[in-house]
């Protein structure tokens, strides 16, 4: 069984297995759907798509924005490197943001400096309706991470807040489905991502998140996400 430092730190090795949108999966990616191995950023990165470009399709575009796990990870470097501060801002700036009802962002506790290895936990960070909410499958691992992109994004969207927002931070910690076992982490992201979609974009009414992404719903993630890809390949 591969350590969740290798298969979020790895690059992806073997044939072309699919090119969709933005991801490229290869065959060491779609490995990692089998057994309990850990999921890896392009998978994660390739779920983000499905869900804009196909599941959500029709509604996606205009309201909610999927932010890769890569573009996730830049943006947290504004936190620790101000340098790159401005180019982070550039980036945000270009995605809209005040107008969408949904941000959707994965979050790594991998850090941000040349010699950082891979992370070991990922976990959901939503905005919508003024508020951050984080869905982490491990109670509060990767709190400090998603708060330091929560601030940035919030600066970034600021123009769009009223005076008395602006001195405000509206975080929490939302209730989701807790994971029982050391690997799952990347399936909760994904299940908990695709459900918060329903719930904002008003397809789903009257139920949570923890409803919809459940134990059994996030148990049927590898199976779901390998014949999502076959069926696209």
């Amino acid at each position: 069984m591969k350590s969740p430092l290798d298969s979020v730190r790895m690059a992806s090795e073997g044939d072309v297995i699919l090119s969709y949108h933005d991801t490229l999966l290869r065959s060491s990616d779609v490995r990692l759907l089998a057994n309990d191995n850990w999921i890896n950023d392009n998978l994660i990165a390739f779920w983000f798509d499905y869900l804009e470009h196909d599941l959500f399709a029709n509604i996606a575009d205009g309201q909610v924005t999927f932010i890769s796990p890569q573009t996730a990870q830049f943006i947290k470097s504004a936190a620790d490197q101000p340098s790159l501060a401005g180019d982070v801002q550039a980036v945000l700036e270009s995605m809209n943001l005040d107008n969408k009802k949904l941000i959707l962002l994965p979050i790594n506790d991998q850090g941000t400096g040349a010699m950082d290895m891979g992370g070991s936990h990922w976990s959901l960070l939503a905005y919508h309706s003024k508020k951050f909410e984080h869905f982490d499958s491990s109670s509060r691992f990767n709190d400090v991470d998603a708060k330091k992109i929560a601030m940035i994004i919030k600066k970034a969207m600021k123009v769009s807040f009223s005076i008395g927002f602006l001195n405000q931070f509206k975080y929490s910690e939302a209730q989701c489905v807790k994971q029982t076992n050391g690997h799952d982490c990347g399936l909760h992201l994904m299940a908990n991502a695709e459900a918060l979609v329903k719930i904002v974009t008003g397809q789903s009414i009257g139920r949570s998140v923890e409803q919809l992404a459940n134990a059994e719903a996030v148990a049927a993630m590898r199976d779901r996400v390998a014949k999502v890809i076959a069926g696209l390949s």
